[in-house]
């Protein structure tokens, strides 16, 4: 029995509860000559449980316990022991008890049957006792694992809770910090009279306050208020608590202690009674039951400002900062509304800059943009302030004058207008002389509304370029009637040529001894399939205005040079073909490319082509002209001088053109017989020519008599109805066949 106890004392007592259990029964086993053993406890609502079992598997031994007849198992306790029969193996179970409650039971599975001796007994006993100790300790070890746990719980919450609130007051700091030095100002007034300011954050100063004044000094809301702005806030405010909104944001002007003007954006927010719980509850705590207005404020004059900016830059021109299209059509509007209820009359102008395509062209898109800067301030300078000057766009500017007495005020400040262009603009180091075209109409007589006014202004302006440019004009009907015309004009023209109704007619140039041909100029026609022949004195100049010449001429350079080739393979010698270059040809980018391809198209020399130019276009620009011109020249193109004489040629400007050819104007040659002047001037044109080497062309020359003085003077070649007026090709070739090489005057 000794060395049982002493095997029961060796058991670690440290090991986990269910593996002390397991040795404890196999030193009892191994004592008791028993198979094996098992620990059980009640379930907690079903059979027992297996805690702990020797020389069985865990598994086996739930299945042998769920299969027994425990009441059939003749039981052996302390004091009282059974013998089971002889033929069973013995099954010993002792309860495990503590203080009256019992906990389970060790049962033994014996190798036959047995009868419990003394010490058997007693073993038994202590064993159970232990085994009941070591399952109570494990109880109380659980439970106070469990408190422990909970109380573990308990310290990890309100360190937990400790660390949020530190956190809370930090951030709490934090956040103070942030309102009173961040842009934004916070700030609480009471909603009595003047709302007085009981609490406003230092972020104040940034407007030149001092934080402190406004408790020392009881400020009021409406005194930082612009008084502009006061009112509207003021119904803002009132409106919003009536409406019973909790929220809302307006924008307003401050008033700044000896500064500009700043704007705010602020959003205001009601809080009625204590009910402050919000983050601005930590820094105002509620004094009282009173209605207060918390707010929000923050500076956005940069914003507003930008907002200008843009405002501004759509409703202005961006080079001359004029009123755009826009703006001057929503003051015309008003303006109208206005004189209409009045009784007043105002006028609208529309003035465009003469020939500002050519200053472009000339000298550049900068010089052009400093002209029209230029010419909007001398616009200012001679209008009211309460007129309105307007850039549409490219050179056109629009004026509004209002409540004008008579037309007579309408047309002295178009006479100031115009005399404003007579002194030239110095721009980038260069004098640009130009002029203006203005055209005026009048509310209520020209129009009712906006956009009749302007298309009335409009063609009034046309009418006064027709007149020769600088000069204003009034609108009256007839005016319109002639725009009609020309619209149709226009539109007549674009068809012509689409439907290829234009044809080109030759008028040959003789020579004035001999009368040989000796070169012929292509004249355009139109010969329209319901009008008729229309003149180019009709077309021409629409043609021109439109950029619909750019098209026709090119078409007219191309079909000359093919007829000068197709006279060449029917057998005539080549003659110098003359081709009229307007204004806007002249000056197009592409024109040394047009000539070159009509060449190379044909097969067309050179040589044979001549082109004219008349005096006002080539003087118009000199060293442009002349630049242009040489480039012709060295193509192997013959250049001439058209309408000589009737311009303001200077010789000194005449010699930088590399020129071949200059015709006399048929103005001068229709007087040569009865006009001492005109003789003069056609003999002095012919002799400078002749000193210049250059040959020189009669227009117009209709009479004998013409033809003797113009032999006398030594003219070499002469064109006109006294030779021939221009023919269409078939006709001008029976004259060639009729002629052969030298055709004669008769």
């Amino acid at each position: 029995m000794h060395a049982v106890v002493e095997s029961m004392l060796a058991i670690d007592i440290l090991l986990p509860p269910r593996e002390y259990l397991t040795q404890l029964l196999h030193v009892l086993c191994s004592h008791m000559d028993c198979s094996h053993g098992m620990i059980t406890q009640p379930g907690k609502a079903g059979p027992d449980v297996v805690i702990a079992c020797y020389g069985i598997d865990l598994a086996d031994a739930q299945s042998q316990l769920m299969s027994t007849d425990r009441h059939a198992i003749a039981r052996a306790t302390c004091g009282s022991p059974a013998e089971c029969l002889s033929d069973t193996p013995a099954e010993i179970s002792v309860p495990l008890r503590y203080q009256e409650q019992t906990l389970g039971h060790i049962s033994l599975h014996a190798h036959r049957s047995t009868v419990l001796v003394e010490g058997q007994h007693y073993l038994l006993q202590k064993t159970a006792e232990l085994a009941a100790m070591v399952i109570i300790s494990n109880e109380y070890l659980g439970q106070l694992d469990q408190q422990t746990r909970a109380y573990q719980q308990e310290i990890s919450e309100r360190r937990r809770m400790e660390t949020a609130l530190r956190d809370a007051l930090r951030a709490r700091k934090e956040l103070e910090d942030i309102v009173c030095h961040s842009p934004l100002v916070v700030f609480r007034c009471r909603l009595t009279e003047n709302w007085p300011i009981d609490f406003i954050s230092e972020s104040v100063s940034q407007f030149h306050y001092i934080p402190e004044e406004f408790y020392t000094q009881q400020r009021m809301f409406t005194d930082i208020v612009h008084h502009l702005d006061r009112k509207r806030i003021r119904q803002e405010v009132e409106r919003a608590l009536a409406d019973g909104e909790d929220e809302f944001v307006l924008e307003f002007r401050l008033m700044i202690p000896h500064h500009a003007v700043r704007w705010v954006e602020t959003r205001f927010l009601v809080r009625r009674d204590t009910d402050l719980t919000d983050v601005l509850h930590i820094l105002v705590p509620p004094v009282g039951r009173m209605v207060y207005l918390q707010g929000i404020m923050l500076d956005i004059t940069e914003r507003k400002q930008a907002e200008d900016m843009i405002r501004h830059q759509a409703y202005h021109d961006t080079l001359t900062d004029l009123p755009n299209r826009a703006l001057f059509q929503d003051r015309l509007t008003h303006a109208l509304t206005r004189a209409r209820r009045h009784g007043t009359m105002l006028a609208v102008m529309f003035l465009d800059i003469d020939r500002f395509k050519t200053v472009n062209d000339t000298f550049g898109h900068a010089v052009g943009d400093l002209l029209l800067k230029g010419v909007a301030d001398r616009l200012r300078a001679r209008l009211r302030g309460e007129d309105t000057i307007s850039r549409l766009g490219g050179d056109e500017f629009t004026i509004l004058l209002h409540e004008i007495a008579n037309a007579d005020d309408a047309l002295s400040v178009a006479r100031k207008i115009v005399q404003a262009f007579e002194q030239p603009f110095l721009l980038d180091g260069k004098e640009i002389h130009t002029s203006t075209s203005v055209g005026i109409a009048l509310f209520p007589q020209d129009g009712s509304d906006a956009q009749t006014l302007l298309h009335h202004a409009d063609t009034a302006l046309y009418h006064a370029k027709e007149q020769g440019r600088n000069n204003f004009q009034c609108y009256h009907a007839a005016m319109s009637e002639k725009a009609t015309e020309r619209l149709e004009m226009e539109n007549e023209l674009r068809n012509a040529l689409v439907q290829e109704q234009f044809a080109l007619f030759y008028q040959p140039q003789a020579c004035a001894v001999t009368g040989r041909i000796i070169g012929v100029e292509a004249l355009l026609r139109w010969q329209h399939p319901t009008l008729g022949m229309i003149s180019p004195a009709q077309f021409i100049p629409v043609a021109e205005e439109t950029g619909l010449i750019v098209p026709l001429g090119q078409w007219v350079l191309h079909q000359a040079c093919w007829q000068s080739i197709t006279w060449q393979q029917a057998g005539f010698p080549l003659m110098r073909m003359a081709v009229n270059l307007s204004a806007r040809q002249f000056h197009q980018h592409n024109l040394l490319e047009m000539v070159a391809a009509a060449l190379d198209e044909t097969g067309l020399p050179p040589e044979y082509l001549e082109l004219e130019i008349t005096e006002s276009v080539a003087m118009r620009d000199v060293e442009f002209s002349a630049s242009v011109m040489q480039d012709l020249r060295d193509m192997g193109v013959q250049l001439s001088i058209d309408d000589f004489g009737v311009g303001h040629s200077s010789l000194i400007y005449l010699k930088k053109f590399p020129i071949s050819t200059l015709k006399i104007d048929q103005l001068f040659v229709r007087g040569l017989t009865t006009d001492p002047n005109d003789q003069a001037i056609a003999t002095a044109i012919i002799t400078m020519a002749r000193s210049m080497n250059l040959r020189v062309i009669a227009e117009g020359v209709e009479h004998e008599d013409q033809l003797a003085f113009l032999r006398a003077c030594q003219c070499e070649g002469i064109q006109g109805y006294l030779f021939s007026k221009p023919l269409p090709p078939d006709a001008l070739t029976e004259l060639l066949h009729f002629a052969g090489e030298a055709v004669m005057l008769a």
